[in-house]
């Protein structure tokens, strides 16, 4: 009979053991649950029991976990790279926009420079505008009245023409009746000539009467001396006569000419007043021009005056905007750095990952 003492040391070894292979049989079939298989614990293991299970099963989990790490790993590195790659690309790219913005920066400002020179040069123009348009205001005030002047000058030469005309419609008929005197005279010397051959015959036939036809002789003799001063005298009215109708005849070429220069001088004033109209409208026309130009140049100037604004709105914005490049490329290098950091420790974990799978 087995004694009470060793019974109860049985029983509760076998308690203890019921108690402490329980959850190993447990554990156990969860490790066949996640691996079943034999033969792969006897080649692992060296055994095939609960505890090869459980040791295989350990193994498959760390196996898959290390898959899994390695994996990870791998996929962190290359989305590390890929991110570092990406980010040195945007540096560039960043750099290079910078040193874009700074070139246009550059030209924003001779652009800026080139609008203030056009600006004051338009001012200045639109003054030059302004002065032109004043003195042709004035030159075609002086062209206005010279204008008039030759009009009225034209007026008093058509004036003068026409009293021209009219003293030599006088002189001409002067000139007729000088001609006519002239003739008279001729008559009247004939008359004398005839009356002393008169006188003359009287005078022999008184001789013949002797004493009685003496009285007869004086009156004969007197009427030959008044035939002889008539003839005298119309002997001088025909020279002065003769020289009135000569000088008459100079003051009547004279006058031919002087209606010959009147004509082309009135022709050479109708001709010049048309040319001065002409000049006027084109003097007035030259004037709407300049108000034009001067217009056209202050608007001009206007213009720029709001592209300089719109140009320095645009070069204060590029200067913004580089500024926040030149932070973006700072935040980026950072970025550069951790991500090469981050890439530093990930290698530093799979290096002890892999030199603690070397020590197992």
């Amino acid at each position: 009979m087995i004694p009470y003492p060793s019974l109860v040391f049985a029983l509760l070894i076998s308690i203890a053991a019921f108690i402490l292979t329980r959850p190993l049989e447990k554990l156990s079939k969860q490790a066949r649950e996640e691996f079943n298989n034999p033969l792969m614990e006897l080649v692992y293991t060296g055994q095939v029991n609960d505890i090869s299970e459980i040791a295989l099963g350990f193994k498959m989990r760390d196996s898959r976990a290390k898959s899994i790490i390695s994996r990870v790993q791998i996929s962190v590195l290359d989305t590390c790279l890929s991110v570092f790659n990406k980010a040195q690309q945007v540096s560039q790219n960043t750099a290079n926009g910078c040193q874009e913005l700074n070139n246009q920066q550059q030209n924003l400002d001779m652009i800026a420079a080139a609008v203030d020179e056009m600006q004051s040069t338009s001012k200045e123009i639109a003054s030059s505008a302004v002065a032109t348009s004043e003195l042709t205001v004035e030159a075609q005030g002086l062209m206005v009245e010279n204008t008039n002047s030759a009009i009225s000058t034209s007026s008093s030469m058509e004036l003068l023409l026409s009293q021209l005309n009219e003293t030599t419609s006088k002189i001409t008929s002067l000139n007729d009746m000088m001609d006519e005197v002239a003739n008279v005279v001729e008559v009247i010397d004939a008359i004398a000539e005839q009356t002393n051959l008169l006188a003359l015959n009287a005078a022999i036939e008184a001789a013949r009467a002797g004493d009685s036809g003496r009285g007869f002789a004086v009156v004969a003799d007197e009427v030959r001396m008044l035939a002889k001063r008539t003839q005298e005298s119309t002997t001088q009215i025909d020279s002065v006569i003769t020289t009135v109708l000569n000088e008459t005849k100079i003051v009547l070429n004279s006058l031919e000419q002087s209606n010959t220069y009147a004509d082309e001088t009135v022709s050479l004033l109708e001709s010049s007043k048309v040319k001065m109209t002409r000049l006027s409208g084109a003097i007035h026309e030259i004037v709407d021009r300049n108000h034009q130009i001067a217009t056209a140049v202050e608007e001009q100037s206007q213009v720029s005056f709001e592209l300089n604004s719109n140009v320095q709105t645009v070069n204060a914005t590029s200067r913004e905007t580089i500024e926040l490049m030149n932070s973006t490329l700072s935040d980026n290098t950072q970025m550069i750095s951790e991500v090469e950091d981050l890439k530093d420790v990930i290698e530093s974990v799979a290096s002890m990952g892999k030199n603690k799978s070397t020590i197992a």
